[in-house]
């Protein structure tokens, strides 16, 4: 199972939410505005940064953004 990580102001935070709900993919969501503890955890793989939408996938490889958009960290 994959792990996004969102905050419900970010456009393509609903975009990746909205697109794995259509393939069917199973996915954990950690909504950043609910839990901000685990700010840490992104600003760790984004280099300091807040960033979202955060993917974490199943292999522990990630991807920062929507469709390769910010996909640099």
């Amino acid at each position: 199972m994959i792990t996004v990580f969102t905050h419900p102001e970010c456009e393509y935070s609903k975009m990746l939410i909205n697109e794995l709900d259509d393939i069917g993919e199973k996915f954990q969501n950690i909504n950043l505005l609910v839990d901000p503890e685990f700010w840490t955890s992104v600003e760790k793989v984004c280099k300091g940064n807040r960033m979202t939408p955060l993917t974490i996938f199943s292999d522990g490889t990630h991807e920062v953004g929507f469709n390769g958009v910010a996909s640099k960290f």
